[in-house]
């Protein structure tokens, strides 16, 4: 399952001790199945059963990790079930950590297995094709696939949320879509498992070759892998886009970046122990029969850091490459595929070119940037974008990409598991929100009648900061629809950007905002106060920035006004700024009269209550409230009295002679409506 917790990195920049945080812990390498692309599986009853560790000896090193700060584990296989101690062990891992991962192909889950699986963590089974023909020709084992189907059953009855694994290759490709279906069918997160096939760990030369048989094409490997990686899965081990982390272009070492500046590390299931589960390299892994976690850790994987060196067919071939940048080379890779740490891999070389084209083709067609009150924001969508996908109001908002201020939209077309919400803590509940924290992430839920939770239409996931969000929906049907409103497909973007704007000393104000000879105005007040009116009066005197909703940012020159997408009866917007020179207040009365507001403490409690609130936590609050104090102080303020008689712009007179430019293309006051 997918933890909502997805913007929080595992690796080592966001802390300055080198701890190992993250175990993946291969139980066994024995399986039930004999699957044709399997790069480490042994038959059920290989003699190598009598080398794995015992469970005595995986509590003993699990402690050893405990205790120097490991608090997630990812334990796979072979089949990790096929232990008749899985159930002790997988209790023992899993009891007093923050998380874990767990693969399987789901034959051994009975009852009792999954009602222990309930504990909070992602479960991932695997599916290797939409029916039993193709599903147990891969895996070479009759009934595989009604295993699978028995276990997801069980999973379900006992509410322990799960993820479908898809595993894509050569034989099952033609079912890609079926296996989408079915997978959707059984549980609402499903997810793409690799696409590069490695080759036999023990480098068996027959095994190799079913291997390659199973490959996909490159074209076809970059048409099923979203170019764009996801948030939720940097944690992933794959060095990635830029295979060769930047300290290593600069020194001699292959893997110092992987050892020194991350927090993984990897068990295989006979007690060896090496800082990645791709490496099999037999000199980068270390005994833990013979040697404490804590040696290994500390003293043994830092010297084979320092030992592991770039060499000239590296240099000659990968390290200048062009297309180093999108490509998933790594040496433990190289190892697998040529026996050599340092060999290029055609294979990969041709998903390399495959991918720079599409990376160019996605950012083209399913990337946008915007730009508002000097913010950019960056909008992702799984789907290509079409001329009719955001309203017209976003047009004068359309930018290039800006790294200065920049928050980041991704918007997905199916639901997350949402049975991980009951260890969530809900903060709000009121239609058609619920909102929900966990870890450093917000979780927005729109909720479907009586709160049935079958038909969710939307869930949002925001970074604590709300500058980064993934919004997934139910299906394509409302994104094909288009004209959305937002960015964010939500309500309001105002979810998004007041948390954002308040870090950067701006806030959102229900108004309507116009330049005036260079000039921004404020006109402030409830619903029907009239700020649409005054914006009909003064649009053809000057700029209008929206009638509903303006965003206010202090600079070092002083508070400045800038146009937004939320309007309200007017659907004028513009992408403009300008100094704020006045902030009126509407009133609705007899008489037309503009007064100016002396104390302050007047001007505090009228903004206070027009400020567009999203969820109020604290830290918002307190940032928000020392801006408003700053605001209400140093902007001039005026109640203006209106009717709707002719004259009713005649109190404004003075006041838009005061901020009159010498531009003369501007009317003069005293040719406004009403005579003035």
């Amino acid at each position: 399952m997918m933890s909502f917790d997805i913007f929080a990195k595992k690796d080592i920049h966001r802390s300055f001790l080198r701890l190992p945080r993250y175990g993946w812990f291969d139980l066994t390498y024995r399986c039930n199945n004999n699957c044709r692309h399997c790069w480490v599986r042994l038959p059920a009853s290989s003699h190598e059963k009598g080398k794995e560790l015992s469970s005595d000896e995986i509590y003993r090193v699990a402690d050893e990790a405990r205790q120097m700060g490991c608090n997630e584990w990812s334990i796979s296989g072979g089949e990790p079930m096929l232990r008749p101690d899985f159930p002790e062990i997988f209790d023992y891992l899993t009891r007093k950590v923050v998380s874990y991962s767990l693969n399987t192909n789901g034959y051994f889950i009975n009852p009792a297995t999954a009602r222990l699986l309930v504990r909070k963590g992602r479960k991932m089974v695997a599916l290797y094709g939409a029916d039993a023909k193709v599903h147990d020709m891969i895996t070479r084992r009759p009934g595989s696939f009604a295993g699978f189907l028995r276990g997801c059953a069980y999973l379900k009855e006992a509410g322990a949320g799960f993820t479908v694994q898809i595993v894509p290759m050569r034989d099952n490709y033609h079912q890609l879509n079926a296996m989408f279906e079915l997978a959707a069918s059984l549980s609402p997160s499903y997810r793409i498992g690799a696409s590069f096939l490695y080759l036999s760990a023990q480098r068996n030369p027959n095994r190799n070759r079913e291997i390659i048989r199973q490959r996909l094409t490159a074209r076809e490997v970059v048409d099923m892998d979203p170019a764009i990686p996801r948030p939720e899965d940097l944690k992933d081990c794959s060095v990635g886009a830029d295979h060769v982390p930047d300290d290593q272009k600069k020194t001699n070492w292959f893997f110092r970046s992987c050892i020194m500046e991350r927090q993984e590390f990897h068990i295989d299931p006979y007690g060896t122990m090496s800082f990645c589960s791709s490496i099999k390299e037999p000199s980068c892994r270390f005994d833990l029969r013979r040697m404490s976690f804590q040696n290994i850790w500390d003293k043994q994987l830092p010297t084979l850091a320092d030992q592991i060196r770039r060499n000239d067919e590296y240099d000659k071939n990968c390290g200048a490459c062009e297309y180093a940048k999108t490509c998933s080379w790594c040496p433990a890779y190289a190892y697998l595929e040529t026996g050599r740490l340092s060999a290029p891999i055609k294979y990969l070389c041709e998903i390399a070119k495959e991918r720079e084209l599409y990376n160019r083709n996605w950012l083209k067609n399913n990337r946008r940037y915007f730009n508002i009150a000097g913010l950019c924001i960056q909008v992702d969508s799984d789907l290509p974008f079409a001329e009719h996908t955001f309203d017209k109001r976003f047009d004068s908002f359309r930018a290039g990409a800006d790294n200065k201020e920049t928050f980041y939209i991704h918007h997905h077309f199916n639901l997350p598991d949402l049975s991980l919400l009951k260890n969530a803590q809900r903060v709000h509940k009121k239609k058609p929100w619920e909102i929900y924290r966990q870890g450093s992430s917000w979780i927005y839920v729109v909720s479907g009648p009586k709160n049935n939770r079958s038909q969710v239409g939307g869930v949002a996931v925001f970074n604590n900061d709300h500058t980064r969000a993934n919004v997934y929906h139910r299906d394509e049907q409302l994104f094909h629809q288009g004209n959305w409103g937002s960015l964010t497909s939500l309500s309001s973007d105002q979810i998004m950007l007041s948390h954002g704007l308040a870090d950067r000393q701006g806030f959102f104000l229900h108004s309507s905002g116009l330049i005036l000879n260079g000039h921004g105005i404020l006109f402030v007040g409830p619903s029907r106060a009239g700020k649409s009116t005054m914006a009909k009066l003064l649009r053809d005197y000057g700029e209008l920035l929206c009638d509903d909703r303006i965003i206010v940012r202090r600079r070092p020159e002083g508070f400045f006004i800038h146009g937004t997408w939320g309007h309200g009866e007017l659907p004028q917007v513009a992408n403009k700024q300008a100094p704020l020179k006045a902030i009126i207040f509407l009133k609705k009365a007899k008489i037309n009269r503009l007064i100016p507001i002396v104390d302050k403490k007047l001007v505090f409690h009228e903004i206070i209550f027009r400020v567009v609130k999203p969820l109020v936590t604290p830290d918002w609050w307190g940032k928000t409230i020392d801006l408003l104090s700053s605001f209400s102080n140093e902007v001039p303020a005026y109640r203006f009295l209106f009717t709707k008689s002719p004259g009713v712009l005649r109190p404004l007179e003075s006041l838009v002679g005061k901020l009159r430019s010498s531009d003369q293309s501007v009317p003069r006051a005293d040719k406004m409506e009403g005579g003035l």
